[in-house]
């Protein structure tokens, strides 16, 4: 089946227009729904309103409501229902892979019984428990309906992954390509510089780190691998991409310091930049990326000017960490760092979580 209008060439190497399992490649929802809900058709002939998606992270902020639930003689709660359904179960069911199944699928199941118990008593304290799950991309809709998902779009809730019009951009995405479960011991953290240009252009050095903490010993194959002889035990491999503003060019491309190729494809308005890593048990990969752009400030009324950067997170199980570090033009100072930042010397400087997403605006005025 033929690619979506919205997915550039690299997810040819994924069947997403075809099977269920890879249809969440993509870190866009409205496109991943709008291919389940035609998936689902062909497969049963049914007509889909729509799709809630919804990970652990956002499983346990019902549950920290509702209280825990018991399934298949586990007592599970908002504290330990990730690593219950993302690593216990596999180590619990290694050689029943259908019981597995069936104590997943009944997790889902109470989970919701547990949502509609609670809905009547306290619909404020779950509304905001899901508020938070939607704000680092764990819960998710999509609408068959135009309107419906115009208002989801507004709301903050439709897992959108496209680049805004204006101003810079960054979303790290993973994929994994290795067939095991070491995703729940991917730790990343991304460091940006941007130094601003007399011209009002930009160049910008992205630095991304994977980390694998997962071991390579001590836990099923099914959770650390390999899947088979291309990877080794405790190997974490990921086809990973950089989603940037689509005003960057790509000047250069790093693996721990050394020139490497990446796939440079335009995407729901903007830059991806992908390249597959490996990253073997217990070590660290960083990748490295040049980029430089044309007006990258906006010019204000009153004598200032503007540099805007959007954080967008991916719906990982540790979220990562992000540290932003802006740099003047020459005859310019900033009016004051962003919420939450601070000025270090000529520089305006931002870190933090990126368990949602983060708008980050930096104003300069002349320096004299």
């Amino acid at each position: 089946m033929a690619l979506g209008a919205n997915l550039p060439q690299r997810y040819e190497r994924f069947p997403v227009s075809s099977t269920f399992w890879a249809v969440n490649v993509p870190a866009d929802m409205p496109t991943v729904g709008e291919t389940m809900v035609r998936l689902y058709r062909r497969a049963t002939g049914q007509r889909l309103d729509g799709v809630i998606a919804l990970d652990p992270l956002a499983v346990a902020e019902i549950l920290r409501v509702s209280g825990p639930i018991t399934v298949g003689g586990a007592s599970l709660d908002a504290g330990n229902v990730a690593d219950e359904t993302l690593v216990r179960a596999y180590i619990r069911y290694e050689s029943d892979q259908n019981a597995r199944k069936r104590f997943l699928e009944e997790v889902a199941e109470q989970t919701m019984v547990a949502f509609r118990r609670v809905l009547p008593s306290r619909p404020i304290d779950l509304f905001k428990g899901l508020g938070k799950a939607a704000r680092g991309r764990h819960l998710q809709l999509y609408s068959t309906d135009a309107d419906a998902e115009r208002a989801l779009l507004g709301l903050g809730i439709a897992g959108s992954s496209v680049a805004p019009a204006e101003g810079d951009y960054l979303m790290s995405v993973s994929v994994n390509t290795a067939g095991n479960k070491l995703d729940s011991f991917l730790q990343r953290s991304l460091r940006y510089q941007v130094r601003l240009q007399a011209d009002g252009g930009a160049r910008a050095n992205a630095a991304l780190v994977l980390r694998n903490t997962g071991p390579a010993a001590g836990l099923p194959r099914y959770i650390i691998g390999p899947f088979d002889a291309r990877f080794r035990a405790g190997q974490n491999s990921q086809f990973q991409t950089l989603h940037v503003a689509g005003a960057y060019g790509l000047a250069k491309a790093t693996v721990d310091g050394r020139p490497a190729e990446v796939e440079a494809q335009e995407e729901l308005g903007g830059l991806s930049l992908s390249q597959p890593v490996d990253i073997q048990a217990g070590k660290a990969v960083t990748l490295g990326f040049e980029l430089v752009r044309k007006d990258a400030v906006e010019v204000l009324d009153d004598n200032r000017i503007r540099y805007r950067l959007l954080l967008r997170p991916q719906a990982t199980i540790h979220p990562d960490r992000a540290e932003v570090s802006v740099s003047p033009p020459p005859g310019w100072r900033f009016v004051a760092p962003p919420p939450g930042g601070k000025l270090t010397g000529a520089n305006a400087a931002w870190s933090g979580v990126l368990d949602q997403e983060r708008s980050l605006v930096f104003e300069l005025i002349p320096a004299n």
